[in-house]
């Protein structure tokens, strides 16, 4: 049973991929059918059942055969992760991961929404992280967050990235600080657990009534236009 993983389905580059093995002295084609990355959810012990497929043999001139054949059981011991986690630590941390909070923007209008992004990326599952909230911050209005998660294959490890981005606008003119976030992760190749802070980003905010400068409306009259020709009169407007 594989309900003791959560599953990463990596079949879909992989499957139906072919390779010529030899067993003696005899060639064969090996064919890749299901490629899973999985990470065991509980400590203790954990089996990978059999896994079974039909084979056809023959052919246009000869008799055809069925065989059923299964892959050996595997047994496995998932080992708990080391006491003195530290303070927000969630249990799938796992993995070595970057961290880094970004804006889209350092300078915008009252009323102007901003976008940040909490970012987490590198060797592990994407889909189990769980990334720091960004908090309150007075003057501003917290809206449309959204979690995005994508992974995929780099030679035999499972690469990916998460991602938490939040619609922030601010209320009124100054500034706006993000502040430091935190992310605690278990790296299983060190062997320790490992803490990442991200840098506190400064925003400035202008007032949104602040009169444009240079730039006013006139109307001009175009040459060789009259009142008296076809149609009625034409103007250009000016924006200076």
């Amino acid at each position: 049973s594989l309900d003791a993983f959560w599953i990463e389905d990596l079949s879909g580059k992989t499957a139906g991929t072919k390779q010529l093995v030899r067993l003696g002295s005899r060639f064969f084609e090996k064919v890749q059918l299901r490629k899973y990355a999985l990470f065991p959810l509980r400590a203790g012990p954990a089996t990978i059942d059999p896994m079974k497929v039909d084979i056809v043999t023959g052919g246009f001139l000869t008799r055809q055969r069925t065989f059923n054949i299964s892959s050996d059981t595997i047994k496995l011991d998932v080992q708990p992760l080391p006491p003195d986690a530290p303070d927000g630590f969630y249990e799938g941390n796992v993995g070595d991961w970057n961290f880094l909070v970004t804006t889209d923007l350092r300078e915008t209008r009252v009323g102007r929404a901003v976008t940040i992004k909490v970012i987490a990326r590198g060797d592990g599952q994407p889909g189990r992280l769980q990334l720091p909230e960004l908090p309150e911050i007075e003057g501003t209005k917290l809206a449309n967050s959204e979690e995005r998660s994508d992974s995929k294959m780099r030679g035999e490890r499972v690469v990916g990235e998460k991602t938490h981005s939040y619609a922030l606008t601010p209320l009124k003119e100054g500034s706006i600080t993000i502040p430091s976030l935190s992310f605690s992760y278990f790296d299983p190749e060190a062997g320790e657990y490992r803490t990442k802070e991200s840098t506190p980003i400064t925003i400035k905010v202008t007032n949104t009534t602040s009169k444009p400068m240079g730039r006013s409306t006139r109307l001009v009259n175009r040459p060789g236009l009259t009142e008296s020709g076809p149609g009625c009169s034409c103007f250009m407007l000016h924006l200076e």
